[in-house]
């Protein structure tokens, strides 16, 4: 896997309601305030693909001492 939604998923599957932040910085070793040469971009469209999938979803939330505010897990599969 190299920069995929399944490395996402694969996080997400790990660590539950993490933020964007965390996902990137995890699944991919991109870190947004340290990059300068690439784009965030091409990992926010990854996680929109996986969202439109029904793969991934998202919650809103305020959590004290964290500036993030949406938290992604993976939905539970409905038969």
């Amino acid at each position: 896997m190299n920069n995929s939604v399944k490395e996402i998923i694969a996080f997400l599957t790990a660590c539950p309601f993490s933020s964007e932040n965390e996902i990137l910085l995890w699944a991919f070793g991109y870190k947004r305030s340290d990059s300068q040469l690439e784009s965030n971009k091409k990992y926010a469209e990854m996680i929109r693909r996986g969202m439109r999938n029904g793969l991934i979803a998202r919650v809103e939330a305020k959590v004290a001492g964290k500036r993030d505010k949406f938290f992604y897990f993976i939905p539970k599969k409905v038969n």
